[in-house]
């Protein structure tokens, strides 16, 4: 029998043509499936990665307006890399510390 899939909030943000390997963020919570899968998972072990969420970017003529926790923060960065120059829009981040929206500040500076 096969285990059963898990299912969590993922964004890919490196892929290695030349070694195969991808980079990828995992929002681990305080209690669930996941938290306890990254607790197990060896480096270099094979895993089945779907997705991802947040993959259908608006065209340029719409705003992004955009709202999430900490869990969105990978999908709504992924989203920010893939507008067109000269999106408009506004975001607002739920969070539990001022820390981590400063890290989420850096990921893209609106020119």
């Amino acid at each position: 029998m096969r285990p059963a899939s898990m299912t969590a909030t993922r964004e890919i943000h490196r892929l290695g043509e030349a070694d195969a390997r991808f980079a990828f963020d995992v929002f681990r919570h305080r209690c669930g499936r996941v938290p306890v899968w990254t607790r197990k998972v060896a480096l270099g072990e094979t895993v089945a990665i779907t997705g991802p969420s947040g993959n259908r970017l608006p065209p340029a003529e719409w705003r992004a307006d955009l709202v999430g926790d900490e869990t969105g923060i990978p999908v709504i960065a992924r989203i920010f890399a893939g507008l067109a120059a000269g999106t408009c829009g506004t975001t607002r981040l739920f969070v539990p510390s001022e820390d981590m929206f400063k890290a989420f500040a850096r990921l893209r500076a609106c020119a």
